[in-house]
Formats: structure tokens, sequence, C-alpha cells
């Protein structure tokens, strides 16, 4: 776009070589109640916009801005017109005629003319910074949680040592200090219960350890199905206060992963399909979790036949939130996880009459052979599930109510 004789004091070469490094510009005039009119503006700012040139120039300079926004931008403007210095920088939304709001930052350089007062805008599209910092809020959280379950682990794990071993030292002697038969049949009983309830709270801390790990992330082989089975056993409490949770795996060959951060890949979708209902109905409502091998590739698919309709979170277009409570930066999270571990997250809608959606969770195993497309599981929830045979353990598949 040629620069207009007016502006040529502000340096032709200076805009022309801002448009060609994308940074979006409009210049502006404020001639107070007389209006507001864009004496120029750059190619990047209609890319930004999501408008031509011809539309730009039937369309009122704060029009782009998001309605909540504009009363901001109008106090500025008139803090500005009443003499103020502009503010060095502003954050603000536009949006766009397909309705996409787009986080921006403007910077503002005012100099005062007869005319009225002249605006140098710069506009910054700040998504991806906003996606950061998004994801180090996560990432800062998660490490929270890694800790206070680091430190309940320890606190559990100190006294239920101390009941094993003598619950074991006692079942160990019984024979010795109970010479009755019958009640020496009935203490075993009770002390063999003890020592099975122990044992499960045992795994439940090995598994909550799981997201505690400090070691940073490493590549071993993975049993992707005793991975699941640790993340159903500690989210289905959550899951089941909204919704029927079943369940369907087979062993599958293993994957070259991390089982911490998978376990936190597993997880995130989990939990993200509880949030798809925004009630408990456990009659209607279901998550469904299945494990299966596809070549060479291990397939998890977690479905729901919850709401699908979702907002723009942090975690973007490609994970948006479900619920109100929901942000997106879980799923966001496990397609990080995934990537880096070479294989992906892909999210669906379920088709009617179920509704819902389906997350697809897709990881090599730990030998290929060939490239495997990426594919989401798109099938109605009623259809029925298809799983390889089980290999050392029978296939698991529950449906708890």
């Amino acid at each position: 776009m040629t620069t207009p004789g007016p502006l040529a004091d502000y340096g032709g070469a200076l805009l022309e070589a801002l448009d060609n490094a994308g940074i979006a510009l409009a210049v502006t005039l404020d001639r107070g109640a007389a209006g507001l009119e864009r004496l120029h503006h750059n190619a990047a700012l209609e890319r930004l916009l999501g408008r031509t040139a011809a539309e730009l120039a039937a369309t009122p300079v704060l029009v782009p801005v998001a309605p909540a926004e504009r009363s901001k931008l109008l106090a500025i403007r008139a803090a500005i017109n009443a003499g103020d210095d502009a503010p060095p920088m502003i954050e603000t939304e536009i949006e766009r005629p397909d309705g996409t709001r787009v986080p921006v930052e403007l910077g503002v350089t005012v100099r005062r003319e007869p005319a009225g007062v002249v605006s140098l805008v710069f506009l910054r599209d700040i998504s991806e910074r906003r996606a950061l910092q998004a994801r180090m809020l996560e990432a800062d959280r998660l490490a929270t949680v890694a800790a206070l379950c680091a430190g309940v682990a320890h606190e559990i794990n100190n006294p239920l040592t101390y009941v094993m071993l003598h619950a074991a030292g006692l079942r160990r002697n019984l024979a010795r200090w109970i010479p009755e038969p019958q009640a020496q049949a009935h203490v075993a009983t009770v002390l063999d219960t003890m020592l099975e309830g122990s044992e499960r709270v045992r795994g439940a801390v090995r598994e909550l350890m799981m997201f505690a790990d400090p070691r940073p992330q490493r590549r071993e082989a993975v049993a992707m199905r005793d991975v699941v089975e640790g993340v159903v056993r500690m989210s289905a409490p959550m899951v089941e206060t909204r919704a029927r949770l079943a369940v369907a795996l087979v062993d599958v060959p293993p994957v070259d992963g991390d089982p911490a951060r998978l376990g936190q890949v597993v997880l995130d979708v989990i939990l993200d399909a509880a949030l798809g209902f925004d009630h408990t109905d456990l009659e209607h409502h279901r998550v469904e979790v299945h494990l299966a091998a596809d070549g060479d590739w291990v397939v998890l698919t977690v479905s729901d036949n919850g709401h699908s309709e979702a907002t723009p979170g942090a975690g973007g277009a490609l994970f948006p939130s479900r619920g109100p409570t929901g942000t997106g930066m879980g799923l966001a999270v496990a397609r990080a996880i995934a990537a880096a571990m070479g294989g992906a997250v892909s999210v669906a809608p379920r088709r009617a009459p179920d509704g819902g959606r389906v997350t697809t969770i897709r990881l090599p195993c730990r030998v290929a052979t060939g490239p495997t497309e990426l594919v989401a599981d798109t099938t109605p929830m009623s259809a029925p599930i298809a799983t390889a045979p089980a290999t050392t353990k029978p296939a698991t598949t529950t449906d708890a109510s």
C-alpha cells in the first residue's frame, strides 16, 4: 500500500517496513466531536482484523474492537483529547466478522495537529503470549499438585509401612500366639483383610506418586494398559459424580514415553470428558474409555455423550473449554506431551443422536513398522467396542454404576 502524501512526514519507508514485517499499523485523526477517521492502514492490519481494504474503508475505526472493550478505549480517547499522554501499552480484544476474538496489544504514539490528534497505533496479536502464560500457570499448578502429592504420599506411606509390617508379623506368628484353631482362623481372616486393604492403599499412593515424579522427562517402554488402569482408578470418584464410567482395555504393545507424563495425558482427557456434563444423571450420562492397538499405534479413545458445545479457552480453538469450570488447558497440555512422544491428541464431535465428543490419543508403538494416518474416532456412542485380543491379561470391561 502506498503512503498518502500527508503522511510523508512520518516516513513512508518505515511504514512499508512495518507492513513487510507483519506489524499492523493504523494512523487515525481524532477531530473530537467531528469524529474519528482512519487516515492510513497497512495490509497487516487487514489480515489481523479479517477485513479487506474496501471493507475497512467502510468500517468506523472502533467497530473492529470487541464490544466489551470499546468503553475502555473511548475513555482513553477522551483522556488523550483532554491533553493526557497516551498509555505506553494497551491490551484489548478485536472481533473479526466471523465472531473470532483476538487479544491484541496496542502501542500508541500521539501528535497534536491543528486539525486534531493524529495517532499512530501499532497492533500486535498476543494470542501466543496469552497461551504461553496460560501454559505457565498450568505448569505452576501442576508443580504445586505434584508437591502436595509427594507430601501426602509421604505422610501416608510412613504409618502404612508400620501397619503392614506388624500385620504381616502377626500373620506369620499367628499359630504360636493363638493356638486355638477357630480363633486363629478368625484372626487370620481379619489380618488378611487388613493386609489386602493396606495393599490397595499402597497401590493408590503409588499411582498418586506418578504425578509427583520430580525427575525430568525420560523415555522407556511403558505398558499403556497399566497407566490407563491406574488413572481410571484415581479419576473414577470424580467422574462418577456426573456420569457412569465404562472401561474396555486390552493388552497393547508398549509405547516409548514417560509413565508420569502419559498418566497426566490420560487424566487430562478423562477429566475433560467429565466436564461435558453440568449435572448428575447416572442413567443417561456415560464416559467410555477404550484402549486398543491399530497397526503401529496404540489408540486410547475417551468418549462421552455430554454437551458438545464449547467456548474458546486457553487451549485455543483446537481445544476449547467445556462447561463453566473448563479452560481447555488440560487438553492443550495433553497434546503437547503426546506430541513430544511422537503422538497426537485429536478432538471430534460425536454424530447424532448421541451427541458429545470423542478425544483420541494416538501413540506410536515402541517398535513401529510404518506410518499411520492420525484420524479421530467419530463412531457413534452406541457402536460396539472393537478391541484386539488380550495377550497376557484378559480384557478389562467395566461399567461402574
